[in-house]
């Protein structure tokens, strides 16, 4: 149809949130009108990253861990392809943001969690605080 096979179209070009103009760039070159929609994100297997964030917590180089919603301990969990984090972070203080997301870290197999006595983030830092202490030594003030 030639380079002006498109004049006049409109086209609905949902993508990843992140990518490349390219193809909206050459549609609108054939006279065509795009509107683009962040329809999705990509994640791309960041197995490096994932090695070393394995190797981290095994080793002990994670002290605290905080959920802030119940769909990041699932995505957590995802991540690292297990439904029983308590092995994985057996040495690791959890700390959840609300009783909502203590609930589902429970469902995964976190049972001991540090939950502040009301939602939201300046009172979990004050119970993070009070728990790690000043000089941050987990070890001393396990919930164990």
């Amino acid at each position: 149809g030639g380079r002006d096979s498109l004049r006049g179209l409109n086209f609905l070009l949902p993508r990843a949130a992140i990518s490349r103009d390219y193809l909206r760039q050459a549609i609108e070159d054939s006279g065509a009108r795009v509107d683009v929609v962040a329809a999705y994100r990509t994640a791309g297997s960041h197995n490096s990253e994932l090695v070393q964030l394995s190797v981290l917590i095994e080793s002990g180089g994670i002290d605290c861990i905080v959920f802030t919603t119940p769909a990041r301990v699932r995505a957590f969990s995802q991540l690292l392809d297990t439904d029983d984090l308590s092995r994985l972070l057996k040495e690791v203080v959890v700390a959840c943001l609300d009783n909502n997301t203590a609930r589902i870290a429970a469902e995964f197999g976190l049972q001991d969690h540090l939950v502040p006595t009301e939602p939201g983030a300046a009172p979990l830092v004050s119970a993070l605080t009070a728990h790690l202490g000043a000089a941050g030594r987990p070890e001393q003030n396990r919930l164990r």
